[in-house]
Parts: C-alpha cells; sequence; structure tokens
C-alpha cells in the first residue's frame, strides 16, 4: 500500500482518516465527514478516479453503505474494501469505526480489496435456487456467504447487486453457499 502512490482512500471522518494515516503515513485520504457526503465531495471523488485508484474504506454499518451506494452513483469505478463488523468494534461495545481496528486487521483488511466488473451472470432467480432470498433462513444465510465473499453484509436486493457488481459467477456463490452450509 505505501507504495503505491497513486492510491488514494476513502474513510469517513477525522478518526478513522487518524487511524489510516497512523498506519500509512504516506497515503492520500479523502474524508466524506459523515453520511451527508457533500456533492463536492462526490465531484472530487468522481474526477481522481479517473486517474487514480480510489478504494472506499469505510465503516461496516448502515450509515457506512449509505456513503458507499452515493459514490458508486458518482464513480462506479472505486474499488472496495468491506470491514469484518466485529473487527470495528469499539473497547466499550458501543460504537462501530474503522478508527477502532487493530493495526493488523486493517493491513489485512486492505489485502482483500474488491473491484467492480458489473458482469451480470448471477439473478434473482438464482439467489432464491441458493436459498439466499424468499427461506426463513436465508438472512442468516445470506450474512455467512457475505463473510465468506468478504462484500459486507446485504438484504437480498444489494446482494444481488454487489455479486454482479465483483463479477462473481454463479458457480463462485453456489460454492460458497455450499461451503457455510457444510
Amino acid at each position: 500500500m505505501e507504495q503505491e502512490k497513486r492510491v488514494v482512500l476513502v474513510v469517513e471522518g477525522k478518526n478513522d482518516y487518524a487511524k489510516v494515516k497512523s498506519v500509512f503515513p504516506d497515503v492520500d485520504i479523502i474524508t466524506t465527514n459523515g453520511s451527508e457526503i457533500s456533492k463536492e465531495t462526490l465531484c472530487e471523488i468522481e474526477k481522481l478516479s479517473q486517474d487514480r485508484r480510489v478504494i472506499l474504506l469505510l465503516d461496516p454499518d448502515g450509515p457506512g453503505e449509505r456513503i458507499r451506494k452515493k459514490i458508486i452513483n458518482s464513480a462506479p469505478s472505486v474499488e472496495h474494501v468491506f470491514v469484518d463488523r466485529a473487527l470495528a468494534i469499539s473497547s466499550n461495545k458501543k460504537k462501530i469505526g474503522i478508527e477502532h481496528m487493530a493495526k493488523e486487521d486493517l493491513l489485512e483488511s486492505l489485502r482483500h480489496i474488491k473491484k467492480p466488473t458489473n458482469r451480470k451472470t448471477v439473478t434473482r432467480l438464482d439467489l432464491f435456487r441458493l436459498s439466499l432470498i424468499g427461506c426463513s433462513d436465508s438472512k442468516f444465510l445470506r450474512k455467512e456467504v457475505c463473510s465468506e465473499l468478504g462484500i459486507g453484509f446485504a438484504n437480498g436486493k444489494t446482494l444481488l447487486n454487489k455479486i454482479n457488481m465483483f463479477g462473481y459467477s454463479y458457480s463462485e456463490l453456489k460454492k460458497a453457499v455450499l461451503k457455510v452450509k457444510t
């Protein structure tokens, strides 16, 4: 990461910024200033994504996912890091954020960058066939499969979008489902 001077990381706030800078002092960082990301910041990210490698490193919570969606709408080529929620919980168990991660966990998370491809090979019917939607235990199964694929938890519609955005095939998805079920 340190040698990739063309990388720009996007984080939510000043505490996340400080945490990432403590690990990667030379990396360029943009902060969204929370879920009310401004049009100016969205434009800046869109412009940077044309010439640089922009990677979203957002909190594994609802506001982080809302920010991610807003950025994807402006700059669909950005790359993604999905942090395991359990690794981003504060010591008092009341807050979730990148700022609470151990250095080693942050480094490991950044080894699993997801690049969008938008290869639409999985359908809603496929999710149904794999019991990822429409069954009483679908939510639990989705949670486990999302963890296995490293794409952050998602409801059925968002899972379909993420699977296709990152170019997973039906067979890769089925393999993840079977692994989780065993």
